[in-house]
């Protein structure tokens, strides 16, 4: 018998990203150190550390920025603590972006060509959590889960090891045709 389909949906148009700068067709690794941790690194990043790192991108540009420096934002108690300090010292204000760091990125655009199935994997969707029920579970039983649900795919909440592994199993699905059977993974922003 068949298992339910993932929950699947179109790639946005357009779709932003903030790129290195010196950024070629391919990605950087993914720290090491970040594969151990639950909360540090990217959530659906290759669990082997030199193999990929995913493209993080957003339907708007706000939503592409905001992913990439909603982590460099201070605690705004603390801000206030250490700011007549650094502004003694030199340093730039708590929560400033220097011109360096801005300049190494840039704005990069991009869609899937008109056309195409939908064949983004949504992984918010319980369709989707009851699909790698069936599908990915020794995956699942290997993280130490009995099941797992969308709460445990999305979200700052979400165990990092756990998506990681998903996502490089994932990355191996292939469809009938032998090609890989998602474009992407969509998820919200856990910094919405």
């Amino acid at each position: 018998m068949r298992s339910e389909e993932p929950a699947r949906v179109s790639a946005p148009v357009p779709l932003w990203r903030v790129g290195w700068r010196a950024e070629s067709r391919g990605l950087g690794p993914v720290a090491s150190a970040d594969l151990a941790a639950s909360t540090a690194g990217n959530p659906y990043d290759s669990v082997i550390s030199r193999f990929f790192t995913v493209a993080y991108a957003g339907t708007t540009r706000a939503s592409a920025l905001i992913d990439l420096v909603a982590p460099l934002v201070p605690d705004p108690d603390l801000a206030k603590l250490v700011r007549k300090d650094w502004d003694g010292l030199g340093h730039l204000p708590p929560g400033t972006i220097s011109a360096t760091w801005r300049h190494r990125r840039r704005w990069t655009i991009g869609s899937v060509p008109a056309g195409r199935l939908p064949r983004f994997i949504d992984v918010a969707e319980p369709a989707t959590a009851r699909w790698l029920r069936a599908t990915a579970s020794s995956v699942i039983h290997a993280h130490g889960l009995a099941s797992i649900e969308p709460d445990d795919l999305v979200g700052r909440g979400a165990d990092r090891r756990l998506t990681r592994t998903l996502g490089t199993w994932l990355y191996y699905q292939r469809d009938d045709t032998g090609r890989h059977a998602f474009d992407g993974i969509r998820f919200s922003s856990g910094w919405d």
